[in-house]
């Protein structure tokens, strides 16, 4: 039976003030997973005021969690996933399957640019090396002169890049899917479909994005589905279709919105657990234990085919997440809930493994 998001704790972040604590910011929805799992395992638990901590204890021992780190992960399993270069390192290290990418520093010569993007197949996709949620992701790059472009304004928009590097990658076919695993068994799978809406041959495009926003799965919290926005890579999306955010789509006509395919992009999310291959399997498993010190991961990983032996697919690792936010698999959108939350609990305390 899936979990309600109507069923978790309401919890709040606070500080001490003159008239006692005040919220500060709601508890994510991840940790509001948490929090009702520990519950239902009789684990106590509690928010630490002034800070963005809670304690869980069970048979007497104790343990903090910052929002949703891992309280298992250590520091080098951590930056080896911040540092997309470092992790594209890890993985190379042990023949896993990466696309062929190079980093670009900021001091960097536009020379060298010109000379990786050269030797790419295109296309290519540009992201930053410390990047989240999908931010400063450029896909579906096919021409120097857009390449360029969006070089620049990575480096100009995104202070992270701008005091390092972004990647620069062989993009990836297929469909992309976020997997949760640890060293030692796979917890969930998620297909994400990138934003798109429906035609009705009536309705603008601005009109079906703003009726799809209504869909109570994009309502629970806007940390888990949130609303499609629309925004500057919309825009520049639907206008490689000869099509704007006022054109009126024929009925039926499916019109995705963006490249990206990240939730919090307003992409669609199905469970697709149940779909994998025992190959996928043993892969994304493969894929943590590469990483010392990561005990529990979110994959983002593009195949064309889940359901099928890898060894026939094209295949391959866009990312590693340490700290994956993993509400989207035990309230999904579609599908069943996947106990992810539950997993993250008995990591911190294994004594409740059945």
């Amino acid at each position: 039976m899936n979990i309600q998001y109507s069923d978790l704790p309401v919890i709040s972040y606070t500080k001490n003030s003159p008239s006692g604590l005040v919220t500060r910011k709601p508890v994510s929805s991840a940790m509001q997973l948490v929090a009702y799992e520990a519950t239902l395992a009789g684990v106590e638990w509690e928010v630490i005021p002034d800070s963005e901590l809670m304690k869980f204890t069970y048979n007497n021992r104790t343990v903090h969690v910052l929002e949703h780190y891992q309280p298992t992960l250590t520091v080098t399993g951590d930056w080896l996933c911040i540092d997309k270069e470092a992790t594209r390192s890890a993985l190379a290290a042990q023949s896993l399957p990466i696309p062929k990418g190079y980093a670009i520093l900021a001091t960097d010569s536009e020379q060298s640019w010109e000379e990786i993007f050269n030797v790419l197949q295109k296309p290519v996709a540009i992201k930053q090396a410390k990047g989240t949620h999908g931010l400063g992701v450029y896909l579906d790059i096919n021409t120097m002169e857009e390449y360029k472009a969006k070089i620049r304004k990575t480096f100009a928009e995104y202070s992270k890049a701008a005091n390092g590097k972004l990647i620069v990658e062989e993009m990836l076919t297929g469909q992309e899917y976020r997997i949760i695993a640890t060293p030692d068994k796979v917890v969930a799978a998620l297909y994400r479909r990138p934003a798109s809406v429906v035609g009705d041959g009536t309705h603008t495009i601005t009109e079906l994005i703003a009726t799809k926003n209504l869909d109570p799965a994009r309502n629970w919290s806007q940390d888990i589905f949130p609303h499609i926005p629309i925004d500057e890579d919309v825009h520049e999306y639907l206008a490689k279709s000869n099509l704007t955010v006022d054109s009126i789509p024929a009925a039926d006509q499916h019109v995705q919105l963006r490249a990206q395919s990240n939730v919090m992009a307003g992409a669609d999310g199905f469970d697709v657990t149940d779909e994998m291959h025992p190959s996928v399997i043993e892969l994304a498993k493969k894929i943590v234990r590469a990483i010392p010190g990561l005990p529990f991961a979110g994959i983002d990983f593009m195949t064309t085919n889940l359901s099928n032996d890898q060894a026939q697919e094209h295949h391959g690792v866009v990312e590693v997440n340490a700290t994956p936010e993993f509400d989207m698999h035990d309230l999904p959108m579609f599908g069943k809930s996947r106990g992810v939350a539950k997993e993250f609990l008995m990591l911190m305390f294994p004594e409740l493994r059945e």
